[in-house]
């Protein structure tokens, strides 16, 4: 005790002359309450993880550390035969003088018979005030798995048959390392199938985005963080897979890692093929005063497509504090397709009257490619720093297809010469974005965000349409033939404020968004232009009753822009009878959201959510009575309500099982007040799934999945249940350097969407069918030094555009 008292008297005497230095005083005893003498205390700058002082307790386990600079620390304690501890953030001032610790319990190490030390771990499932998080790194759970395994544990995160993860019944947006993936539909699946689980620090479940990020979208966001490790040096992996359904696929990546104390350079590459196949059953019946008149048609589709990405970058440490980069990424696909259409017409007693054969040859290539400049700066120890992006993208489009229409008569003669056009439809579109973030901290329970950006595009469409006439020329098809130009101007600004308690984390922010576009129809000659300014508030609070029970309820208010190709006026024929075309009147639609979150003992978690959209934008079916011909339009509709509630629960029978099980719930209204396309309907659906994995000898492990989708209704649309059961067998392999694994997708269920459209106007009967049941193998192989930290996480600028561009 005289040892403390002389160095507490001495820490005041220093800290009252010199003004700089400050103390840290308090107690270690073990779980019996008796002191732990000799223990070792090491202070660790949370800045750069660097230990700055060192200590031990006396023989009544009390201890005492002079700090001399402000900054935010932590303690590491540690002592033979009881388990490492590490405190929270200590926070030191400039008007810190004295921080006494609460007295700090270690408790003792237990050791099988195998002599395994087991030590706590931090919680797997995480609910924080705007996000839940999966804290992967160093959890039992990483290994073996791929992220799409690991996702899919997450509470709230459904998958349903066509393996999309979903968020309150819609697609989520997948993002890796804070910015949104450039891959999507089954490139991006056979991505995160491909990325081990290992590779990855932890997975941010965001529900309700906040007022950082861009309001577009009404979606929440999955962000998968990739592990930063310690050393320097290189690392990489190697992944090939491969699948055949009724047709093959192949698929390969390759990423390279290298850092060194003052560069870290980084690259990735993926290849893939597929040949696929979908197969849709249309059939209609179309009433005209009257008289019954059925169509039916068959049209299978027959794509294959080759798809590439690349990126590659550099981070530059200028500075102890300052961080600069530079990041190109690209991606192509060239696609393939030939359709072949059977529509035959009946009357209502299915007596033959006329049939058309149509066959569509189809060649597209798109390619993008992103150029990126960013550069973070730490502006004091607490964590405040000032980052920026600045990006330039372009997308590019080329496409080319030929339509041959043969009419038939009930006795299978041509009653009309055949019909034969093509379209030329390339695309190009250029992106110019920046933005700036500010993060202020002020101790570990405050903190303030601010940023702005600003994004320029310009897309530019243009369709060519010929026909071919009884001379075998082409001749030009005026009324059909245009060009498009849109142009978009948003400004954005945000700020964000946290504020921590005990018990309580409140996190309020505002998003202010200005929009102004211009769509040009040249051939046309028709300007629709526009510009509004909107506000989006969200707010988090997080209340932790206890240790097994934590809540957390959002809101959010969010926008969902058209995609730009929505926008484009120009018309796609299917056939004579069906077509598809844009809609440069499109508006965009508001939604607002809220959630309640429980979590129970990390086993068991519970979301409620609501949302309410307005002007929310669908595919309008219309149909001319007269003529049998379908027009299919993207139009603003009306408003919708959505309530629903997901239960996930985890359970592990025996070490070797694990089981994880989740149920969804989900209702509401849709109105549309469309002409012609009129409802107003309630909705109810439940989907449930579950998957058991088990883990044997010789680093095998076995996983089964099942799901099903109970009937429901939306707006018009009537849709039959859907069912699926999956199989796995994964190998490890090399001391957990390589693994091999094969799956069987879709052993039982149909691959198919089963519907009904129904109004006063409709009557379709419509199957959908594609490859669901294949089988894929995949190899994955990891080299060098594994401890290599990975590239910097940063937010591209540009994320929100490219989401929009859908060539």
């Amino acid at each position: 005790m005289n040892k403390l008292l002389i160095t507490l008297l001495f820490s005041f005497f220093s800290s009252t002359v010199f003004c700089q230095q400050k103390i840290i005083t308090g107690k270690i005893t073990n779980t019996k309450n008796a002191p732990v003498p000799f223990a070792n205390i090491a202070l660790v700058n949370t800045a750069d993880n660097k230990t700055v002082k060192g200590s031990v307790t006396d023989s009544l386990g009390n201890f005492s550390i002079i700090v001399k600079t402000s900054g935010v620390y932590k303690l590491q304690i540690t002592n033979s035969g009881f388990d490492q501890y590490t405190s929270a953030a200590v926070v030191i001032d400039s008007a810190t003088s004295t921080i006494n610790i609460p007295v700090i319990t270690l408790h003792e190490k237990f050791e099988t018979n195998k002599a395994v030390v087991v030590q706590a771990k931090k919680k797997f499932i995480e609910i924080q005030a705007d996000k839940t998080v999966l804290n992967v790194e160093n959890s039992i759970v990483a290994v073996g798995n791929s992220a799409f395994e690991l996702i899919k544990k997450a509470p709230a995160v459904t998958v349903d048959k066509d393996d999309n993860l979903k968020l309150k019944g819609s697609v989520a947006t997948i993002y890796v390392d804070g910015k949104p993936f450039y891959l999507s539909g089954e490139q991006l699946t056979q991505y995160l199938k491909n990325l081990q689980a290992d590779a990855i620090s932890k997975i941010e479940i965001i529900g309700n985005p906040s007022s950082k990020y861009d309001a577009a979208g009404l979606t929440g966001i999955i962000n998968i963080k990739l592990k930063k490790n310690k050393q320097y040096g290189t690392n990489g992996s190697y992944t090939l897979g491969s699948g055949y359904g009724r047709y093959p696929k192949v698929n390969s990546s390759v990423s390279l890692n290298h850092r060194n104390k003052n560069i870290n350079i980084f690259s990735d590459g993926f290849i893939g093929y597929s040949n696929s196949f979908n197969k849709l059953t249309y059939n209609s019946i179309v009433e005209n005063n009257g008289i019954l008149t059925c169509q039916d048609r068959d049209n299978y589709w027959h794509p294959k497509t080759v798809w590439n990405s690349f990126k590659i970058g550099a981070d530059f440490n200028v500075s102890k504090k300052t961080i600069i980069g530079f990041l190109i990424k690209g991606n192509g696909e060239h696609e393939k397709t030939v359709t072949d259409n059977n529509t035959i017409f009946s009357n209502q007693n299915r007596q033959l009257l006329n049939s058309i054969v149509t066959v569509k040859n189809y060649d597209e290539k798109t390619n993008s490619i992103s150029y990126n400049v960013n550069l973070k700066t730490t502006i004091d120890s607490l964590g405040s720093e000032l980052s920026f992006d600045a990006d330039y993208v372009t997308f590019k489009r080329t496409a080319e297809d030929y339509n041959y229409n043969n009419f038939k008569d009930a006795n299978n003669n041509s009653y009309r010469n055949p019909y034969t056009f093509r379209n030329a439809s390339p695309a190009d579109i250029f992106i110019k974005t920046a933005k700036a973030d500010f993060t202020k901290v002020y101790n570990t329970a405050f903190k303030i965000e601010a940023g702005a950006k600003a994004s320029d595009v310009e897309n530019k469409n243009y369709l060519q349409v010929d026909s071919l006439n009884s001379s075998n020329a082409w001749i030009k098809d005026n009324n059909r033939t245009n060009t498009f130009i849109y142009t978009e101007r948003i400004f954005a600004g945000y700020f964000n404020f946290t504020k921590d308690w005990k018990k309580i984390s409140l996190q309020m922010g505002v998003r202010v968004e200005n929009t102004d576009y211009t769509g040009n129809s040249i051939t046309l000659n028709q300007v629709k232009d526009s510009s509004y300014t909107n506000l989006f508030p969200s707010a988090f609070l997080t209340y932790k009753q206890n240790e097994k029970n934590t809540w957390n309820i959002s809101y959010s208010r969010r926008i969902n822009r058209p995609s730009y190709q929505s926008l484009n006026p120009f018309i796609n024929f299917v056939d004579p009878y069906t077509q598809f075309e844009g809609n440069p009147n499109l508006k965009p639609s508001f939604t607002q959201s809220f959630e309640i979150k429980h979590s129970y003992n990390d086993f068991l978690h519970s979301t409620l959510s609501y949302s309410y959209t307005k002007a929310q934008s669908t595919n309008v079916i219309l149909q001319d009575k007269a003529t049998g011909r379908v027009r299919n339009i993207t139009a603003n509709v009306g408003n919708s309500s959505y309530i629903g509630l997901n239960i996930s629960a985890s359970v592990q029978p025996y070490k070797w099982w694990n089981i994880d099980n989740n149920i969804s719930f989900s209702g509401g209204n849709s109105k549309s007040t469309y002409p012609e396309f009129e409802f107003n309907q309630n909705f109810f659906g439940v989907d449930i799934g579950t998957e058991n994995a088990f883990t044997l000898p010789e680093k095998i492990k076995i996983q089964t999945s099942a799901y099903y989708s109970a009937p429901y209704r939306d707006g018009i649309t009537r849709v039959r249940a859907s069912y699926i059961v999956s199989a796995g067998v994964q190998k490890s392999l090399w001391n957990n350097k390589a693994s091999i694994k094969i799956n069987f997708n879709n052993i039982i269920g149909p691959s198919a969407y089963r519907a009904r459209y129904l109004s006063d106007n409709l009557n379709i009967k419509w199957i959908n069918q594609w490859e669901g049941k294949r089988v894929s193998l995949s190899f994955n192989y990891k080299f060098g030094n594994t401890n290599v930290k990975a590239s910097r996480q940063r937010n591209s600028a540009s994320q929100d555009e490219k989401n929009r561009v859908n060539l």
